[in-house]
């Protein structure tokens, strides 16, 4: 009996401790959210109760179950029981609508490719969404945090809006960037002693802060460059590359030979030194076509010179003045060919064109051009088309094409189309053939010449097509 009262009075010790004893309660979460007069802010956690909340001062700020709104600027409290049990406690800071905005910049050039960053500053205590926009956006992109890329040459207007109405301008003008060199010359073969003019050919608009001339050898071409421009000194014969380099790296090289002969010697002999660089044209059809007439017309023994007057005899003696389509036969039979293109570039053109004249026999001044242009190249000469104006039999000027070849580093001119002309049917008197600019310069005005010399691609095709041919008049 005594041992379960001792029991009964301990129990009840126990539970008078126990129900006297403090636990402490879950800490309420404090938490802070900044947002702008006028907007709103979603909060992360939602009340467990929709209308059970305490807000401090609803004239600073509203809430509707997940969302806070600001109305005016001011700190107040929001607090709740959220959705996971948790009490929580939000210091709720509403800032003034923005009355200005400011860009770090008004005004930038830019070269394509490259970027920026745009920041803003809004007017003292503001905070709120910006927007970034571009007038256009090819030109010039912004993304959304202000990142600038320069997309193509021209200009833009990017703008950075507040959500209120407030605006901030900056004027891009986007330059072309150096991404390619192009030499007036990609090969040049000069006699020993003499001096040629290089020049280096950007994008419209790109520059560079240096251009930085080299000769590979140096005792057989030296070169002295200036800018965009330099000055190579033949001295004794052989090879050597010259290479052009601008600030960021990019590059170009012209091979020049030295060639054994003098500005004095025969323009026969000069055409005989010349390096040979044979180019196809890509069109199997055409290139097994010049081979065949090759045949026919070359001799054992000739000499580049005899070559080029052969080409030159065959054209005035085949050819005809006037224009004729391929006929379904002839179209049919070049469809046949393996390697068949659709001319997108000039010189791809030109390929066209002579195998339209060299099937037909017919053609006009450029016909007759295109066809000594692919022969001559097909022998490896320097050889192009070259358009302007040139004079007529009774007087004036009359539009033409015709070819000039780079000789020695110097311009020849070739025309089979008027030597046929001279000719009539009868013997060829070479008027027009192997003459020096300095004598056919009252009969030839070239439009743009150099223009035209460095259209020429070295027929590569752009678009191949197995099982069509495309004529002249496509």
């Amino acid at each position: 009996m005594k041992k379960m009262k001792r029991l009964s009075a301990f129990a009840l010790v126990l539970s008078l401790l126990v129900s006297c004893a403090v636990f402490p309660a879950n800490a309420v979460i404090k938490r802070e959210i900044t947002i702008a007069e006028g907007t709103q802010e979603q909060l992360p956690i939602y009340p467990r109760y929709y209308d059970e909340y305490t807000l401090g001062d609803s004239s600073i700020a509203q809430f509707d179950f997940d969302e806070v709104y600001g109305l005016k600027p001011g700190t107040t409290t929001l607090s709740f029981l959220g959705m996971d049990g948790e009490e929580y406690e939000y210091t709720v800071k509403v800032t003034p609508a923005p009355s200005s905005i400011k860009l770090n910049c008004k005004t930038k050039t830019i070269y394509t490719g490259k970027s920026f960053k745009l920041k803003y500053t809004l007017s003292a205590g503001s905070t709120g969404q910006v927007w970034f926009s571009s007038s256009n956006n090819d030109v010039a992109y912004v993304d959304y945090d202000g990142k600038v890329v320069a997309q193509s040459k021209g200009k833009a207007t990017i703008t950075a809006e507040t959500y209120n109405g407030k605006k901030a301008t900056c004027k891009v003008t986007v330059k072309q960037s150096l991404t390619a060199i192009r030499l007036s010359r990609q090969r040049i073969a000069i006699p020993k002693k003499t001096k040629y003019k290089l020049k280096a050919v950007v994008d419209d608009g790109a520059k560079s802060k240096s251009y930085k001339w080299k000769s590979s050898n140096k005792k057989v071409v030296s070169v002295k460059g200036k800018g965009k421009s330099a000055t190579i000194t033949a001295k004794k014969p052989g090879k050597a590359k010259i290479t052009v380099k601008a600030a960021n790296g990019v590059k170009q090289t012209c091979t020049v030979r030295v060639t054994k002969t003098k500005t004095t010697d025969s323009l026969k002999k000069q055409l005989n030194s010349q390096p040979l660089y044979k180019e196809k044209t890509g069109y199997e059809v055409l290139d097994k076509l010049v081979q065949k007439i090759f045949k026919k017309i070359f001799r054992k023994g000739y000499s580049t010179y005899d070559k080029v007057k052969a080409i030159y005899d065959y054209e005035v003696k085949t050819f005809s003045y006037g224009s004729k389509e391929l006929s379904a036969k002839q179209y049919k039979k070049a469809a046949k060919s393996k390697r068949i293109y659709y001319p997108v570039s000039y010189d791809d053109q030109l390929a066209n064109w002579a195998y339209r004249t060299l099937v037909t026999k017919k053609g006009v001044c450029g016909d007759y051009a295109a066809v000594f242009t692919v022969m001559t190249r097909a022998l490896g000469l320097d050889c192009y088309s070259v358009s302007g104006i040139t004079t007529k039999a009774g007087g004036g000027w009359t539009g033409h094409t015709w070819n000039n070849m780079l000789i020695n580093g110097r311009y020849v001119t070739f025309d089979a189309q008027v030597e046929d002309d001279i000719a009539g049917g009868g013997a060829v008197y070479y008027y027009r053939f192997l003459k020096p600019d300095s004598e056919m310069k009252r009969y030839y005005k070239p439009d743009n010449r150099e223009g035209d010399i460095r259209s020429y691609n070295h027929f590569k095709p752009d678009y191949e097509f197995k099982t069509y041919f495309n004529s002249f008049y496509w």
